[in-house]
């Protein structure tokens, strides 16, 4: 299922990144990217899944007036979660995009309108 909406997923998450993007401050480097959420959510440690829960539904509030997607009121935070860690898992030129963009792709990709 992820590899037949690989194509029009990147495409999002490039249109994502560039419309998400926080201004520079200091470095620059001031955003989660992939590989920073993957090995937070991938921490078999409660404080990390915490994070890695609250991370993925501050992102979805963020995006929900931006990228259309309709969450049922069945699905957790912990399976969002999931399905983010398992995209960037398996998808490893993911994890150089900012994190906020990688979960509103799954979000669009799991749950369209």
């Amino acid at each position: 299922m992820i590899a037949a909406r690989l194509p029009a997923m990147l495409i999002a998450l490039a249109i994502l990144s560039f419309a998400f993007a926080p201004p520079a401050l200091g470095d620059g480097n001031i955003h989660l990217d992939g590989e920073a959420l993957m090995e937070a959510c991938g921490r078999p440690d409660e404080a990390w899944i915490s994070f890695c829960n609250g991370y993925v539904q501050g992102a979805l509030d963020g995006l929900e007036d931006q990228v259309e997607f309709c969450i049922p009121e069945s699905a957790t935070r912990a399976e969002i979660s999931g399905a983010v860690y398992e995209l960037l898992r398996q998808e490893p030129e993911l994890r150089e995009l900012r994190a906020a963009s990688v979960v509103g792709a799954v979000a669009m990709m799991l749950y369209p309108c």
